[in-house]
């Protein structure tokens, strides 16, 4: 297993499928181990119409922090699940996982700390599953956390097209979020179709935003404004990651 391509891969494809935005005929791109299966179809909701995306990106632009939960298919058919919370700062606290192995994260500054689970650590060479500490300049650091910074894209990119272009969808019925009556915009493109589930009620925030093609992503938001611990390791528990990831031996056994 090559955690860094594989990572890297569901990062370009978050990515992608993020930038877009939702409408009639646009592209819109867009996670939570299983959180998103809790977006459950209501009888009615009230809906202010297409400005409710418009009021989502103001609403977004004054938020402070965010944690986003995401999940998505491979092309292997395995799938990656994670959760991130990030802040304007610039730090981010979550963890992702594929495959049955597990890898924690902080990012503070311009440092990453990433911390291994047993079943990854032991098919890691020169580690002994203590964390390694990289630079976010990091190729691998930047795979890793890249879904940090896409959160706040996603946040601000509701719909508007890739060029910035305003492009207002029609609501396509009521939905509840985790207990919140939210409103359903739905789009149907040539590379993608997708929903975004914008709060009806309180502030007008993006909660959830799916789609099926080319891959099935997930990705779901909470948390709005509400502080997170970002603790970092103890200097005695850190080894130095850039050896391993980007040094002439190959980090993985089998690789």
């Amino acid at each position: 297993m090559s955690i860094r391509r594989n990572r890297a891969a569901a990062a370009v494809a978050l990515s992608v499928l993020l930038s877009a935005a939702p409408a009639g005929c646009g592209q819109v791109h867009g996670a939570d181990e299983r959180a998103v299966a809790s977006v459950a179809p209501v009888v009615s909701a009230s809906a202010r119409g297409s400005d409710l995306l418009r009021e989502s990106r103001a609403a977004a632009a004054e938020v402070r922090s965010v944690r986003a939960t995401f999940r998505m298919d491979r092309a292997d058919g395995g799938e990656l699940t994670g959760e991130a919370s990030t802040d304007r700062a610039g730090n981010c606290v979550g963890w992702t996982r594929e495959g049955g192995a597990r890898m924690d994260f902080v990012r503070r500054g311009g440092t990453v700390w990433l911390t291994p689970d047993e079943s990854l650590a032991d098919r890691m060479d020169r580690l002994g599953g203590r964390t390694m500490k990289l630079s976010a300049d990091n190729e691998t650091a930047r795979d890793l956390t890249g879904f940090c910074d896409e959160a706040w894209n996603s946040l601000a990119s509701a719909g508007l097209s890739d060029l910035g272009a305003e492009i207002l969808g029609s609501p396509e019925g009521g939905r509840e979020v985790d207990g919140v009556k939210a409103v359903a915009f739905k789009s149907v493109g040539v590379t993608t179709d997708a929903e975004h589930l914008v709060a009806a009620e309180g502030r007008p925030y993006l909660l959830a935003m799916s789609a099926t093609r080319p891959a099935r992503v997930e990705v779901k938001f909470g948390d709005f404004d509400r502080p997170f611990q970002v603790v970092v390791p103890p200097p005695s528990e850190v080894v130095d990651g850039g050896p391993l990831f980007g040094g002439p031996k190959p980090l993985m056994k089998g690789r």
